[in-house]
């Protein structure tokens, strides 16, 4: 029988060739070696040009693909002219451990906690335990579904199909799996904005994911205080591992952002109603009527605004009383976050929406300082799944509200702010320039 045993594994990455019962022999390999696949092969890329193109990532990809364990089961595959899918797909057990050894043989990838049963395997006499797992986001309810679909035993291509050297990058597995197929991990590299990106799971799009409804993905609680905490989001789903494990995390400290001459974004606001609802965790305005900004030749439509209190970002280790985030989305499904920190002391404001409970109307350019200079960096949702690749853009200049304001601000969840997560080796960019 070929037994599917799945667990979870909290390492940020497993993969080791050692020695099994019997003589066998298990490998060991962490769902985030996709991710890391995906993040090296865009290092690369980027290490051999300014401004690679699409044959400079797959000879990136060729090469990083080279020093991992299963090499010939990395593929990258075109979805789109601006995505490549990093997959690796399911090997033979005879390709895992050398045919004729003694005892049993495993190979291990990290997945669920549940358990299942495949099929009588009738090509091998030997006992192989398959061990997918978890470690990385399920990107959506599609990849999810596709997934499922193939929950079952499967064997790799044939033999010499990857072997003879030619790229494989055109043909899309995903809807293979009725064939004999089966991809185990996925990673996405997206040129966005000009850029490469990876980003963990596969490359569909998932308006549940956006920020601020990320809550709704999954039956998992979390919360911010407590066992279901910030400090342990990450295993509380396996959604969420990002949560824990990614390394572009929001929200982070913005002190000693570069001083560099950018373009003000440019704003499209205008007043409509609003849809009002508490999801739990914050209050969160759905706009009516479409409302854009454009920034860097892309343009944005705004989705929701919530707030934090306090706020979630600091600067020299001090956080305003509230943050407002204005949630964008492009064409492309790529999230942008307008911050803005907000202060008491005001004698009026245009806030007063914020008392209503199901519905308001809302002159969004007035909610907009007169200073539109900006911080930028590239983070995540500060809420699970943590999902990365979020552009960041906060403004400089802090709202005033009034008192009264700010305190039913505080009224609704006090305490809702994630902390600050390490900034790492990421680049922050402050505008120097307030008239454009």
């Amino acid at each position: 029988m070929l037994t599917k045993r799945i667990s979870v594994l909290t390492a940020l990455s497993i993969t080791a060739l050692s020695a099994c019962g019997g003589g066998g022999a298990t490998i060991e390999v962490s769902a985030l070696e996709a991710w890391k696949v995906a993040e090296k092969t865009v290092l690369k890329a980027y290490n051999s040009s300014n401004e690679p193109g699409v044959e400079d990532v797959r000879e990136a990809f060729d090469e990083v693909k080279k020093g991992v364990q299963l090499s010939d089961y990395w593929h990258l595959l075109d979805k789109s002219p601006t995505q490549m899918e990093v997959q690796l797909w399911e090997p033979k057990p005879e390709d895992v451990v050398e045919p004729g050894s003694a005892g049993a043989s495993e190979h291990r990838m990290v997945e669920s906690e549940s358990t299942t049963t495949a099929p009588e395997d009738k090509t091998t006499a030997e006992e192989t335990t398959t061990t997918v797992s978890s470690d990385a986001e399920v990107s959506s309810d599609a990849e999810k579904s596709r997934d499922a679909s193939s929950d079952t035993t499967t064997t790799s291509p044939e033999a010499g199909s990857e072997k003879s050297g030619e790229p494989e990058t055109t043909v899309d597995h995903s809807t293979m799996h009725g064939t004999g197929y089966k991809v185990l991990l996925y990673a996405c590299i997206t040129k966005h904005d000009g850029e490469w990106e990876s980003s963990n799971g596969a490359c569909e799009i998932d308006d549940k994911k956006a920020h601020g409804e990320s809550a709704k993905v999954s039956s998992s609680s979390w919360s911010y205080e407590g066992s279901e905490g910030p400090a342990n989001w990450g295993s509380l789903n396996d959604e969420w591992l990002a949560c824990e494990m990614g390394t572009a995390q929001s929200p982070i400290d913005l002190s000693g952002a570069e001083g560099v001459d950018l373009e003000n974004p440019s704003f499209s606001y205008k007043k409509g109603g609003v849809e009002i609802e508490d999801d739990g965790h914050a209050v969160v305005f759905k706009p009516t009527t479409k409302n854009t900004v454009k920034l860097e030749d892309t343009t944005w439509t705004l989705k929701e605004m919530h707030y934090h209190t306090p706020g979630e970002h600091s600067i020299d280790g001090k956080k305003s009383p509230a943050e407002v985030h204005f949630v964008h989305q492009d064409e492309g499904g790529h999230y942008m976050v307008i911050g803005l920190m907000i202060k008491g002391g005001a004698s009026k404001d245009a806030w007063s929406f914020t008392s209503e409970s199901e519905s308001a109307e809302v002159d969004w350019a007035s909610l907009l300082p007169n200073d539109l200079t900006t911080i930028r960096y590239k983070g995540s949702l500060t809420t699970p799944p943590c999902s990365e690749g979020v552009k960041w853009v906060l403004m400089t200049s802090t709202v005033e509200v009034t008192d009264e304001t700010l305190a039913a601000l505080k009224s609704h969840h006090a305490g809702n702010s994630r902390p600050v997560q390490p900034t790492g080796d990421r680049v922050l960019e402050r505008d120097l320039t307030v008239e454009k």
